[in-house]
């Protein structure tokens, strides 16, 4: 279900970096990475919402670390970072703390570079 998810709104997202095509290289990256944070944002609510009820039943399918993490470097890295910060959702994760940010740090780095070149 979640690689299912993260495939569609992925699609999406290529879809968006495809209408802005004509647009200079650093536009196209641009939007992909701004429509993959808006992605990670959501599977990050919508895993402290699972969090929240398996607490409560201990039943519930959550979103693995791993599905998460790959949410922030196939380009929404802000938007994980956001996700995390809005939701307090692995906060302690050393994993986390340093993965993002260097995720983050690269996507922005690529469009800068983008746009300078």
């Amino acid at each position: 279900m979640t690689l299912v998810l993260f495939a569609v709104i992925s699609a999406a997202a290529l879809s968006v970096a495809v209408v802005v095509m004509g647009q200079p290289p650093a536009a196209v990256v641009a939007a992909y990475v701004s429509a993959m944070s808006l992605q990670a944002l959501s599977v990050f609510g919508v895993d402290k919402l699972l969090a929240k009820r398996s607490d409560r039943t201990g039943r519930v399918t959550r979103i693995s670390e791993r599905a998460l993490l790959a949410a922030a470097w196939c380009g929404g890295g802000l938007g994980a970072w956001v996700g995390m910060a809005v939701f307090r959702h692995k906060t302690r994760k050393l994993a986390f703390r340093i993965m993002v940010p260097i995720a983050t740090a690269v996507q922005i780095g690529v469009v800068a570079w983008l746009a300078v070149r």
